[in-house]
């Protein structure tokens, strides 16, 4: 009785390492599909828009993504029927199977951050034939003139509603945000009514935001002060709701969220 009962002990902490990496391991999978999603887009961007080629890197990484993200999903068939079986080795050699996977997609995922994702096609300084390679600050504007492109495409929808671009500090987002910005400023007939630039900052202050965004479609009003930041918000969206605007926020630490009291 008593070699049973621990002989039970033993396969649940066993199943419980496994069920509980076996989680670790979908979301991080789950995580990296994305983000393979994402740098999928960014390449057809460049090839179909900029007439550009994937580099060799990222075409490898994909591969790579595509290849350890199927195999991960196997191991979630093959935790489910281990954790059926009843054997303590099986369930053990499939803990120890699911976290060498894990370890894997995590290496992968972080190898899956590209700043450049493409690079020109052309005849220029070769004489060969295999095309331009640019690189360094060249490289990196290409790729962010490639973004600012995305940006205004959707920024001149009809539908569109909120853009978010996001990524590790200096990576451009910036200077996106200004190209598209300074785009909309010397195209007169942008068919915006106002263009406005906030500077949000890691210290989110709701309330700087609503005054700078006063001044800056002119709102006069002596008693504006004296407002709750829900009164502000009111007032600011009686003015844009019967206007077309580009409202532009830039180092966003957290959600900003200006109807608030709305």
């Amino acid at each position: 009785m008593g070699k049973d009962f621990k002989s039970l002990v033993t396969r649940c902490i066993y199943v419980g390492k496994m069920n509980d990496n076996a989680k670790k391991l979908k979301i991080a999978t789950e995580e990296l599909k994305d983000l393979g999603s994402n740098v999928m887009k960014r390449v057809k961007i460049c090839e179909e828009q900029q007439q550009m080629k994937r580099l060799d890197k990222v075409q490898s990484w994909l591969r790579q993504a595509d290849t350890v993200i199927k195999e991960a999903e196997e191991y979630f068939l093959m935790s489910s029927s281990s954790s059926s079986s009843g054997l303590i080795s099986s369930s053990h050699k499939m803990e120890k199977k699911i976290c060498k996977k894990l370890k894997e997609v995590q290496e992968v995922k972080s190898r899956g951050m590209f700043e450049v994702v493409a690079e020109s096609i052309g005849g220029i300084g070769g004489g060969g034939g295999g095309g331009l390679t640019v690189k360094d600050s060249d490289e990196q504007t290409i790729g962010l003139e490639a973004v600012s492109g995305l940006v205004w495409r959707c920024l001149t929808m009809d539908n569109t509603g909120i853009i978010g671009l996001y990524g590790v500090e200096g990576v451009g987002k910036t200077t996106v945000l200004t190209q598209v910005n300074n785009r909309l400023l010397q195209q007169k007939a942008n068919g915006f009514d106002f263009v406005l630039w906030v500077f949000v900052s890691k210290n989110l202050n709701l309330e700087k935001i609503q005054d700078t965004i006063r001044e800056k479609i002119g709102f006069l009003d002596r008693t504006w002060t004296s407002k709750s930041e829900e009164e502000k918000a009111a007032k600011i969206f009686e003015i844009l709701s019967k206007r077309r605007f580009a409202l532009f926020l830039d180092d966003v630490w957290e959600k900003v969220d200006l109807g608030k009291g709305l």
